[in-house]
C-alpha cells in the first residue's frame, strides 16, 4: 500500500509545508481552506529517492524515436500524463512550479 501523504502551499505566506499526520486537524483545515494548495504524494521517488508530489517539477530523458533520447521537464499531475517512464528510466526531481517558477515548462513556452 503507497503512503498518503500531503504537502500543502499556503498562497498567502508563499510558504510550502509537510503535513506528518494525515489524521490532524491540520489537514482539515489545510483541505477546507482555499487558501492552500495540496500537493499530493505519487507514491514515486526520483533517482535520488525524492519523494515526488503533484504540481513538482521533473527532468527525465525521454525516448523519442528509436534510441534516440531527448531531455525532457515536464509538470507532475497524479498520474504522471504525458510522462512515458516505460522510457524514462530514472527521473529527477528539479523542484516545484511554487518554489522554481522559472523552471516550469508551461510557462517558458509562452
Amino acid at each position: 500500500m503507497r503512503d498518503i501523504d500531503f504537502r500543502f502551499y499556503d498562497t498567502f505566506l508563499k510558504k510550502i509545508f509537510v503535513v506528518d499526520d494525515m489524521n490532524s486537524y491540520e489537514v482539515w483545515e489545510c483541505i477546507c481552506d482555499d487558501r492552500f494548495e495540496s500537493m499530493q504524494y505519487t507514491g514515486l521517488k526520483d533517482k535520488n529517492g525524492v519523494k515526488t508530489y503533484r504540481k513538482d517539477i521533473v527532468k527525465y530523458m525521454e525516448n523519442v524515436a528509436d534510441g534516440h533520447f531527448v531531455e525532457a521537464i515536464v509538470v507532475v499531475d497524479l498520474d504522471f500524463t504525458g510522462v512515458n517512464f516505460n522510457y524514462a528510466a530514472e527521473f529527477e526531481v528539479i523542484g516545484n512550479i511554487h518554489k522554481s517558477p522559472e523552471l516550469n515548462p508551461e510557462l517558458i513556452k509562452q
